[in-house]
């Protein structure tokens, strides 16, 4: 077998490449794409590329959520105004129920909303479950409970 002459302008194949100024070589990084190191996720992801993901989320994952509490089952709110004694008679069965079930338990005076008195003056104490109105003036704990269970 004979070799053929290598000329000037072809490399021989059975030789090194020699860099010069002429023939700069582009460094093997440069090369790789550059979507697997920019975003961190790649095979060649180092620890700033790590950071960079991380410092674009402020909050944490999980923030504001309490997983080892269970979510109350109902919301319960009772409308009142001060010196009613109905109302008084309503606190008392509606915290007690809520204790039993779980229910989360919220109070709100209507004097302070010109809108609730127009609606509800006449009908205090206002039992909403969910935002829902379910039952006014005397609240029948039994009632209440099978609602909230």
């Amino acid at each position: 077998m004979t070799q053929q002459p290598v000329s000037p302008d072809r490399p021989d194949p059975a030789r090194p490449v020699e860099s010069g100024p002429a023939s700069e070589s582009v460094p093997a990084a440069a090369s790789a794409p550059a979507t697997a190191t920019a975003r961190g996720t790649g095979a060649g992801a180092d620890a700033a590329g790590r950071q960079e993901g991380s410092e674009r989320r402020r909050t944490p994952l999980l923030s504001g959520a309490d997983w080892t509490r269970p979510r109350p089952a109902h919301t319960v709110t009772l409308l009142t105004k001060p010196g009613c004694h109905l109302c008084e008679d309503a606190r008392e069965v509606v915290t007690a129920v809520c204790e039993q079930t779980g229910s989360e338990y919220r109070e709100r005076d209507i004097t302070g909303d010109p809108q609730l008195v127009r609606d509800y003056a006449e009908y205090i104490p206002v039992v909403f479950v969910d935002g829902a109105p379910w039952d006014r003036l005397r609240i029948d704990a039994a009632r209440l409970r099978a609602v909230l269970s």
